[in-house]
C-alpha cells in the first residue's frame, strides 16, 4: 500500500491542501493515518476517494451532500456523469481518474469500460491528448515519488501499450515512395506510450514506418539507419539521465547522417539543455508534429 502526503493528494487531484484540511475537519471526508514519527499520510484508498469526490464537485454538487453519501452511492454518480456529462470537461476529469483508478488496483475491466466510452466519445488521437497523456503524467509524478509500484505502472501502461498497437493495425500500408520515418527509444529509455502514438499519426498520414520501439543500443539504431533510406528519426527523450548521453547520441546522429531529418521530443526541462543542430528539430506538442512535419504537401509525398 502507498502513502502520501497532503501535498502529494494536491497534486494528483488538483484539490488545495488548504480544502483539503477544511473537508477532513467539517466533514469527514478523510481521515489521515499517522506515522511512528507523528507525520501524517493517506493511503491508496483515500487517495480513490478524493479523485472521486473531485469529480462530483465539479459536477456541482455540495461537499455537504457528497460527506453523506456511501461508496457505492459515489461511484454510480460519477457512472451517470461519465455517461451523460452536464459540465464542459468533467468527462475527462472523471475518465482519467478511474483509468488511474484502475491502475491502483488492477482491475482491468474498469479500464476497458473507461477506455472504451473515451474512445467513443473521442476517436483515438483525441483520447489521447485528452486522456491518455494526462493520465500518464500524473502515473509518472506518482512512479517518480515512488507512490505507485511498478507492477501498477506497468499494467496500466501495458493497457495503453495494446490499445495503441490495435489502433496501428488498424491503418491502412503506406505507398513505398512516401517518407521513410525510424522511431526509436535510446537505450536506457522503455516508456513508448508517447513514440507508438507518434507512431499511429505516422502511419495514419501515409508515411512508412520502422519501429524500433525502447531501449535501442545505439551501435544497432546506426547499422539499421545505414542500410534503410531514411529520411526522418524521431526519438522521446525522457528520463532524468546525464544530459551527455542525450548530446552525445544527437551529435553522432547529426554527424553521420547530415541529410535526415532528426525529430526529438519529450523531456522539455532536459531538451532545453540540449545543443541542437540544423537538422535536428525539438516538436514541443502534437499539433506542432501534425502540423510541420506531417502534412500532405511534403515533396517527398507525392507520387
Amino acid at each position: 500500500m502507498s502513502h502520501y502526503s497532503i501535498s502529494d493528494l494536491e497534486k494528483l487531484t488538483g484539490i488545495r491542501t488548504h480544502t483539503i484540511r477544511t473537508w477532513e475537519q467539517r466533514y469527514q471526508i478523510l481521515t489521515p493515518s499517522r506515522k511512528v514519527s507523528n507525520i501524517r499520510y493517506y493511503t491508496d484508498d483515500q487517495l480513490r476517494r478524493l479523485m472521486n469526490v473531485s469529480v462530483l464537485v465539479n459536477s456541482g454538487i455540495k461537499i455537504s451532500q457528497i460527506s453523506k453519501m456511501s461508496n457505492q452511492e459515489i461511484y454510480d454518480t460519477i457512472d451517470d456523469i461519465v455517461t451523460t456529462p452536464k459540465v464542459e470537461g468533467l468527462f475527462d476529469h472523471a475518465t482519467i481518474n478511474q483509468l488511474i483508478h484502475s491502475g491502483l488496483t488492477m482491475d482491468q475491466l474498469q479500464f476497458e469500460y473507461s477506455f472504451a466510452n473515451a474512445i467513443l466519445r473521442y476517436g483515438i488521437k483525441e483520447t489521447y491528448i485528452r486522456i491518455i497523456y494526462p493520465v500518464m503524467l500524473k502515473i509518472g509524478l506518482m512512479w517518480g515519488k515512488a507512490k505507485m509500484i511498478a507492477a501498477q505502472e506497468h499494467f496500466i501502461s501495458n493497457l495503453f501499450r495494446q490499445k495503441m498497437l490495435t489502433s496501428i493495425d488498424t491503418l491502412p500500408l503506406p505507398q513505398k515512395n512516401k517518407e521513410k520515418w525510424l522511431l526509436f527509444l535510446p537505450y536506457f529509455e522503455s516508456h513508448e506510450i508517447g513514440l507508438l502514438f507518434a507512431h499511429y499519426l505516422i502511419r495514419e498520414s501515409d508515411r512508412q514506418v520502422i519501429y524500433l520501439g525502447q531501449n535501442v543500443p545505439t551501435d544497432n539504431l546506426i547499422n539499421i539507419i545505414s542500410s534503410t533510406e531514411v529520411t526522418h528519426l524521431l526519438s522521446f527523450f525522457v528520463k532524468n539521465v546525464s544530459g551527455n548521453q542525450y548530446q552525445n547520441l544527437l551529435n553522432q546522429l547529426e554527424q553521420l547522417y547530415p541529410q535526415v531529418n532528426i525529430l526529438v521530443s519529450g523531456n522539455s526541462r532536459m531538451l532545453g539543455t540540449l545543443e541542437l543542430g540544423q537538422q535536428t528539430h525539438w516538436i514541443k506538442s502534437i499539433e506542432e508534429l501534425m502540423d510541420n512535419h506531417l502534412t500532405p504537401t511534403s515533396p517527398l509525398n507525392e507520387n
